[in-house]
Parts: structure tokens; C-alpha cells; sequence
């Protein structure tokens, strides 16, 4: 992997998922076309973004933003949700110039107001800034603060007392123009070691004012090389909003330690490499709000999953990165008996993700010594397992008959609804399709509701389903079921075209419950940008996904 130089401060906010907002400070070295040209940087990039809700962004070099654009756009192909950014205008005092960007989820904050800090003449030599504030107003209507200031600070390292010092001006500045205390301060403000030293901090005003609170200390390492040097901070002012900040959840992520990066894939130069993430939390609302709530299913077909699988870095982060974009996924064909890349898949997925992920799974499944499990992978938050049962399959239709999921998600519309697995034995899919009707019966006769969702690995296309088979399979004839993914959609990675993979829907409140268009193929090929053979060595099938209302 090309050089990775990343520098890296993130202010998390981890709270329950319902109004869970997530704010990070992320000094990427150098920013622009050099990193976004090597696919496993962005990859890396995209993957810290998708965790928050805002991120403030240092050291941009991108004068035109394609960069950042297709930075963005990354993102938005990768995560579930709508992301927006703000940049500055390029600031220095010479023609080395730096960009501050906020990157934030457009459906949970919006942009109130932003301006310049004005520090002096900057021709005449008497400004203190070299890359002064971006000063930006946002309104989060899920928090219990509906409203904050984020006062970002990329530090010059030879003047950095001075300008941690002079946030102290910042700070009457924003409580003149916008009558708010409510603050942060964070970034790179090369604050410790020989940049600031313990004989500097008493004449820093920033330091002594009794309405802030430094969240991060001085003894803390936010260095990934062998220095100890606390260089990046969070600043929070304001009495409602340290209220707000969870107590003790300040603390520091290691992105190397996150993202499993190994010390060879690095390639460190010399000297100070970059920071880890800080996190803390706000209070937030019990309420969600509706974008938050959202409900997101998805079922995918991972072709022999099981150690092999885990076991490359390379596949298994794609896994994780697509896993995490659902609320509750069906994984296919598993063939994990001792369930030891399951277990793995799950920390991993636990280890990358704010919101807790648990699993229910079958047992083996199969006529022969070839069997395969169901898994079912769920965000604890969002979703609950109210029952699950084993179909009995009484006439032996099923190759791997359906282990049923009955599921409870209080902030969707549905509220409760079943899932019923299958992937099909391709020579008998249109018998197994069609067998899917005596399922639907056999759990409205169980549990009393019709909202049951069918999906999976059909196999229901191409020579194994054939148009003429089709009126012959009661899944399909009948009123009552709504195919969500159409018979000319290709959910096939190679170089096939096959509907193979579906979603069927039943239940008249499951059915007003879809987001209209939301049923898709989830192409990770394309999203994550893969060559053919990088994608099919995570599988040869795509994820389907559709989504619930709130």
C-alpha cells in the first residue's frame, strides 16, 4: 500500500443510536488528488468518515475540491446515509495554503451560519493565525443542545502558544456576533511537547477560563509514532454544553488499532506519522428523528463464508464496510461449524462501529455433508429478536429450509415483522420459490401476523428460473406478495445478468412501511471501486437492501 500518513482527531458522539450525533476533527495529512488515487487510502478515509455525523477536516491542499468531491461521493456511495460538506477559502499567510472542511450528514444537522475570524492584517505581518478559524453554527434538532459553534484550529508548531492563546479573542468574538457560549474548539493544535511547553500553559487564556473545559489532558498520546505528545485537542465551553458531554466518555481511538492496520502496510517516514481518534458524547434526546430511524434490511449472499474469508484483511474490511450499513442483514451461505469467523466477524464489525451488533444464527443445513447456516446480523439499538423458529419442511423441498426470524424495531412503522431466509439449490429453485407460499402459511398460522419479509439467494433468474416458470410459483402469482427487486436487475458480480437475489413483502402495514425506491442492489464493486477480481473475492453476489419508514 502506498504511504498512509494520516493525522487523525475525532470527537465522537456516542450515545444511544436514536439521536446519536458524532462529531470528529480529522487532520489529514496533505489532503487531495494524491490521496484520494490510491483506492486503499480512501478506502481507509471513507471508512473513519462514515462513523460521524460531523467531521471537521484539516490540512486540505484541494484549491478546486475535486478532491473532497470525490472524497464525498465516496461516502455517499458507501454509507446509508446523505452527506454534505462546507470548505473555507485556502489560508496562509504564503503560497502554502490549507482549506478547513466540515463533512456532516445532512439529514441530522444543517449549517446555520459560518464566518471568517478576523485576526489582524495578515499583508502587514500583525495577524496571529496562520490558517485562522472557519467559525461554523450548526443545528442538530436530535440533541438536547439544538445548537453549537465549532471553532476549528490547525496550529502553525512554531507559533503555537500564540494561537491557542488567542482563541481566547475567538471565543468573545462568537459570544458578540452570535450571543452563544456553547463551543468547541478542536483540531491539530500542536499543543505539547516542544511546541507548547508546561512553563507556556499558565499564559494561555484559553487554559484558565472557567467556562471551558479541556476534555483531552496533557498526559494523553494522541501520536501514532514512538513521541508522547498530546498535539490535538477538544475544547468545550459553555455551561449548557459541557452539561451535554457525557462524563468521562473523552477518550482516544487508535484508527491503526480500528482498522487493523498492519505497521508494514504503513510505511512510516520518519518523524510524527499523525494522531488518534479522541471521542466524547453528547446527551441526546430519547426521541429519534425520522432520517436516524430509518430502518435499513439487507440480505447478501457472501459465497463460502467462513475463515478463509476472515482471514484476508483485504475482504474481510470490505465485508465490515458493507455489513455496516444495515440495521439487520441476512448473511448466506456460511460455512462456519465452529462459528470462529463469525465470532471474528463480529468483533470486528463491533470494533469499527458505534452502534453494538449481535447475530442469531441456524444450525447446518443441508441434505449431504455440504451444508450451509443462515446468519442474521442485527444492530442491538435499532432491532430485537422476539422469537426465531426452524421450518419443518415436511415434503423435503428446501435444500436449507428457512430458519425464521420473528423481529421487533419500536422506531420503524412496521414495529414487528418476520423474516424468512432462502437460498435456493439452483436446480430446484423454482420448487423452492414456490414452497415459500406453505412458509407465509405456516407463520401466519404460528405467530399470527402476515408482515413477513422473504429474501435472499433465489437463484431466481437465468436457466434456473425461466420466464414460463413463473406462473406456476405461488410466491409470484399471487396478490399478496410484492416483489421489490425486478426480473431485469443484475445482482450478479461477474459477468453474468442475473435477478438471482430478491426481496419479496407481504402484510399490508410491512407494505406501507417500504421508503418508496429504496429496494436496490448495493453495487460494492463500484462503491468501493474494486478491480473484478477484488470484488469477486469477496463475492459473486451483491447485497440487496431496502428500506423501513420511521
Amino acid at each position: 500500500m502506498a504511504k498512509l500518513v494520516l493525522e487523525l482527531l475525532a470527537a465522537a458522539l456516542l450515545l444511544h443510536v436514536a439521536a446519536t450525533l458524532r462529531i470528529s476533527a480529522f487532520n489529514i495529512r496533505t489532503f487531495g488528488d494524491s490521496k484520494m488515487s490510491n483506492q486503499t487510502i480512501a478506502n481507509f478515509i471513507v471508512s473513519i468518515l462514515a462513523e460521524y455525523d460531523i467531521t471537521l477536516v484539516q490540512e486540505v491542499r484541494d484549491a478546486d475540491l475535486s478532491s473532497m468531491k470525490k472524497l464525498v461521493s465516496q461516502l455517499n456511495s458507501a454509507s446509508s446515509y446523505p452527506y454534505s460538506f462546507l470548505s473555507s477559502i485556502p489560508l496562509g499567510r504564503n503560497s502554502y495554503k490549507e482549506q478547513y472542511v466540515f463533512i456532516y450528514r445532512s439529514d441530522v444537522v444543517s449549517v446555520l451560519e459560518s464566518y471568517y475570524y478576523d485576526d489582524g492584517c495578515e499583508p502587514c505581518g500583525t495577524d496571529i493565525f496562520s490558517r485562522e478559524p472557519f467559525i461554523v453554527k450548526f443545528s442538530s434538532p436530535t440533541t438536547q443542545l439544538d445548537e453549537f459553534v465549532i471553532v476549528p484550529l490547525h496550529a502553525e508548531p512554531s507559533s503555537a502558544p500564540a494561537e491557542i492563546n488567542a482563541l481566547a479573542d475567538v471565543y468573545t468574538d462568537v459570544i458578540n456576533k452570535w450571543e452563544t457560549n456553547n463551543i468547541f474548539f478542536m483540531g491539530d493544535f500542536n499543543a505539547d511537547c516542544s511546541y507548547v511547553t508546561a512553563e507556556q500553559w499558565p499564559s494561555i487564556r484559553l487554559r484558565s477560563l472557567s467556562s471551558c473545559e479541556w476534555l483531552i489532558p496533557d498526559s494523553a498520546d494522541t501520536t501514532v509514532t514512538s513521541t508522547d505528545c498530546a498535539y490535538d485537542r477538544i475544547v468545550a465551553c459553555g455551561s449548557a454544553l459541557r452539561q451535554a458531554v457525557v462524563y468521562g466518555s473523552a477518550a482516544v481511538n487508535n484508527f491503526q488499532e480500528t482498522l487493523r492496520i498492519q505497521n508494514k502496510d504503513l510505511r512510516i517516514p520518519p518523524g510524527r506519522m499523525g494522531t488518534v481518534v479522541l471521542a466524547l458524547s453528547l446527551l441526546s434526546t430519547a426521541l429519534l428523528c425520522p432520517a436516524t430511524a430509518t430502518l435499513r434490511i439487507g440480505a447478501f449472499n457472501i459465497q463460502a463464508f467462513g475463515d478463509s474469508k476472515m482471514s484476508d484483511e483485504s475482504v474481510a474490511g470490505v465485508i465490515i464496510n458493507i455489513l455496516r450499513r444495515y440495521d439487520i442483514v441476512l448473511v448466506q451461505e456460511v460455512r462456519d461449524s465452529d462459528l470462529s469467523a463469525v465470532t471474528e466477524l463480529l468483533e470486528q464489525l463491533n470494533s469499527v462501529s458505534s452502534s453494538p451488533y449481535d447475530y442469531e444464527i441456524s444450525g447446518p443445513l443441508g441434505r449431504d455433508n455440504y451444508k450451509e447456516m443462515y446468519l442474521f446480523v442485527y444492530r442491538t439499538d435499532a432491532v430485537s429478536v422476539v422469537d426465531t423458529y426452524q421450518y419443518e419442511d415436511p415434503q423435503d423441498i428446501f435444500s436449507r429450509e428457512p430458519f425464521v426470524l420473528r423481529v421487533s424495531a419500536p422506531h420503524s412503522k412496521a414495529e414487528e415483522f418476520v423474516m424468512v431466509p432462502l437460498h435456493s439449490a439452483p436446480h430446484d429453485a423454482v420448487a423452492e420459490i414456490d414452497a415459500l407460499y406453505d412458509v407465509y402459511l405456516a407463520v401466519v398460522n404460528k405467530w399470527g401476523t402476515d408482515n413477513i419479509v422473504f429474501l435472499g439467494d433465489f437463484n431466481a433468474d437465468c436457466s434456473y428460473v425461466k420466464q414460463s416458470d413463473w406462473a406456476s410459483i405461488r410466491l409470484r402469482s399471487s396478490d399478496v406478495f410484492k416483489w421489490l427487486i425486478p426480473d431485469s436487475t443484475d445482482t450478479t458480480v461477474g459477468k453474468s445478468d442475473c435477478a438471482y437475489d430478491r426481496i419479496v413483502v407481504c402484510g399490508a402495514k410491512l407494505k406501507r412501511s417500504i421508503v418508496p425506491n429504496s429496494a436496490a442492489v448495493y453495487n460494492f464493486q463500484r462503491a468501493f471501486q474494486l478491480e473484478q477480481e477484488e470484488a469477486l473475492a469477496v463475492s459473486d453476489h451483491y447485497p440487496v437492501e431496502v428500506k423501513l419508514m420511521a
